[in-house]
């Protein structure tokens, strides 16, 4: 089990204000690190804490199966997942995103980027709710470019994500290992890796209280086999609760989850 705490709250300016982190993160979110915190206004909204990077938030990730995740091969490496000041805007439809990590100059060892950018739009067409996000994230000069395209239409959502990095996630955890040492311009011996793209594509129908969904990641690295990644699975709304059930081959692996989840 999972505790969460969050809260918001609005001045009689208009000013809105927020947090939300988990207990065991207590400590952190306290000093800005974890969890995340928020100011926001007719100017936007300036957050912090441990933040997606600008790029993730526009792009996202196709959607996954089972109660919990079933290994998350779904979601795309991201080399800007440990941001901690990021500022948004939207209008019209449009929603800017800027992001960094302010530790890093203060920090030779982190591994997250310099910074990030990010642009969505969402609106209807022809009856469809669509949406298309892009973004870039950079560490010194080297740079990762994402985008997605989504379409709705009845029950049926379609979601294909294609991301681009000239060097590789920077992700320790990521399916993609280092090969070669880089000197980068600052001066700092950091480890490279192998350029690397992600595509991804993701198919849920929804019918009444039953949801289906598929996908379908490859990640293919210079000098390496391609990694595939797809799985099959369903929810069921029980009413404040949802039963689950996924399968995944993880490149040759198989992976089973199954349980009930509850929102209360």
């Amino acid at each position: 089990m999972r505790v969460k705490f969050a809260g918001s709250g609005e001045t009689d300016g208009g000013l809105g204000f927020g947090a939300s982190f988990k207990s065991h993160e207590s400590a952190g979110a306290s000093g800005g690190t974890a969890g995340s915190q928020y100011i926001s206004g007719a100017f936007g909204k300036i957050s912090m804490g441990d933040l997606n990077g600008a790029d993730e938030q526009a792009v996202g990730d196709v959607s996954g199966v089972g109660v919990s995740g079933a290994g998350s091969h779904e979601l795309t490496s991201y080399q800007s997942n440990s941001h901690n000041l990021a500022y948004s805007v939207s209008m019209s439809g449009i929603t800017f995103a800027a992001s960094t990590d302010l530790a890093r100059g203060a920090d030779s060892t982190k591994t997250g980027s310099n910074s990030a950018l990010g642009l969505k739009w969402s609106g209807d067409m022809v009856g469809s709710s669509v949406s298309v996000g892009i973004g870039t994230s950079s560490i010194g000069d080297v740079k990762q470019r994402s985008m997605s395209a989504s379409v709705s239409m009845g029950g049926l959502t379609i979601k294909a994500l294609a991301s681009t990095n000239d060097n590789g996630p920077t992700d320790a955890n990521s399916e993609v290992t280092a090969t070669a040492t880089k000197i980068y311009a600052r001066g700092i011996s950091e480890t490279a890796q192998p350029d690397t793209d992600q595509t991804a594509v993701s198919l849920t129908y929804t019918m009444d209280a039953m949801s289906v969904t598929a996908y379908n990641k490859t990640v293919s690295t210079t000098g390496k086999v391609d990694k595939d990644y797809s799985g099959f699975g369903f929810a069921y709304d029980l009413g404040g609760a949802s039963l689950k059930a996924g399968f995944v081959d993880a490149d040759n692996t198989s992976v089973m989850d199954f349980g009930v989840s509850f929102n209360f």
